[in-house]
């Protein structure tokens, strides 16, 4: 079992929404033989059935994309953009021993354009938290938003 820590990302919204955050990084194309790790963390999004990873982030990170052949129905649109689906190498940091990354095959979504005012986050989805069977523990109990804290553990 590992431990990821999510740090509370307050929205300056009238109704003050709360959202986490978890540091990532993700495998990038550096040649077409060579691959380096790049930071940009990704907002937990457990309102969305899949991970997304936004136009503008995959073209600044050159993400490594796969293809998902397990994949066999329609691919979705997001909030009315059409997309297309992969999977990118996802590494969360382990929490017990500083400095240590597990990597994850993350399935996601892929917008052909960006929407409007959407957060500049990859957004983790729950059907990685089911693929891995992850629980996620948030404690709002300090009464103060950005003071907020939580874990992803995942087997």
């Amino acid at each position: 079992m590992t431990t990821t820590h999510l740090f509370a990302y307050p929205l300056p919204f009238p109704a003050k929404p709360l959202r986490y955050l978890c540091r990532s990084w993700w495998t990038c194309q550096s040649t077409a033989r060579h691959t380096w790790r790049q930071r940009s963390d990704c907002l937990l999004a457990t309102g969305h059935a899949l991970s997304v990873v936004l136009r503008s982030i995959r073209e600044l990170l050159d993400l490594q994309i796969r293809p998902a052949p397990e994949w066999k129905g329609i691919v979705p649109s997001w909030f009315g953009i059409s997309c297309g689906i992969g999977r990118v190498t996802l590494w969360l940091p382990i929490a017990e021993d500083s400095g240590l990354h597990r990597d994850f095959s993350l399935l996601v979504l892929l917008p052909k354009e960006d929407l409007p005012d959407a957060p500049p986050f990859i957004h983790l989805g729950t059907q990685f938290l089911m693929e891995y069977c992850a629980q996620v523990f948030l404690d709002c109990s300090s009464g103060n938003p950005a003071a907020s804290s939580g874990q992803l553990l995942i087997p």
